[in-house]
């Protein structure tokens, strides 16, 4: 079982903490945060990234599935996409060809949590500043709705999983 870092659950904090500085920000190689921002669609402006709601940054860079390689967290904001929240991210992981690619993104915080899905993947939950949180599961492909819980509780209804 992985176990997340002190230094991951400081990285995500700045979801919640927008007056950090960037000097905060995790060291990510500039060749890697091209490809990263590409691989999210976002566009290079004059100003930095940028998605159609704002500009972007990465918060949070390590291998959180202990694979070996790299992934990331992208920070993106604004009212015009995220009206509810205000804010939403993407992940994203290097491929064993070096390419990223997206495998989730949402609106709220995200939040690594101590239970896995395939992979050694940790479950995320999305903080919508409600008291009680939906919980996405990594099957193998993508991340799924799994369960709703706050603080480690199971909460609201349950997600009925369709069978195949």
């Amino acid at each position: 079982m992985m176990k997340i870092t002190k230094n991951q659950k400081l990285c995500f904090l700045l979801f919640l903490v927008p007056q950090l500085t960037l000097a905060e920000l995790p060291k990510v190689p500039e060749s890697e945060k091209i490809q990263i921002f590409k691989a999210a669609k976002f566009k290079k402006t004059g100003v930095g990234w940028e998605s159609r709601c704002s500009l972007v940054h990465i918060p949070s860079y390590g291998d959180f599935n202990k694979d070996g390689r790299p992934d990331a967290i992208v920070f993106d904001g604004g009212s015009k996409c995220y009206s509810r929240l205000g804010s939403g991210f993407y992940l994203l992981t290097q491929q064993k060809n070096k390419q990223w690619t997206k495998i989730f993104n949402s609106e709220g915080t995200p939040e690594f949590l101590t239970t896995y899905g395939r992979h050694g993947w940790p479950d995320i939950s999305i903080n919508d500043s409600s008291t009680c949180f939906l919980v996405y599961k990594w099957n193998g492909h993508e991340y799924k709705k799994d369960r709703f819980e706050y603080k480690k509780k199971s909460c609201g209804s349950v997600i009925t999983k369709k069978s195949s």
